[in-house]
């Protein structure tokens, strides 16, 4: 299955791998990266057009996680996607 959004093109290997990294945390319990997985399952699931509150519920634990671990760039990156659709939507509505 292919699913093409404005951001890029995911596919069932693309979702496998994030399966992936997240049984690897899991095991390793190494969480440098949980924000960033936090944050890609939030696109992914805003390209399968899933629930807005599990999206928005996702974006809020990577932003959160970020902080928690003082990573400006995770945070930063995460709260950017996050507005990112809500910004082109409202924009368009304005026109």
């Amino acid at each position: 299955m292919v699913i093409t959004t404005n951001w890029r093109t995911y596919t069932e290997t693309d979702a496998a791998l994030h399966r992936k990294a997240e049984a690897l945390v899991a095991r390793t319990e190494e969480r440098c990266w949980v924000a960033e997985l936090h944050r890609l399952r939030a696109v992914f699931l805003t390209a399968l057009g899933a629930d807005e509150t599990l999206i928005e519920a996702l974006f809020y634990e990577a932003i959160g996680i970020a902080k928690q671990q003082k990573s400006i760039s995770l945070e930063k990156r995460a709260q950017a996607t996050y507005l990112l659709p809500r910004t082109v939507a409202h924009i368009a509505a304005e026109q």
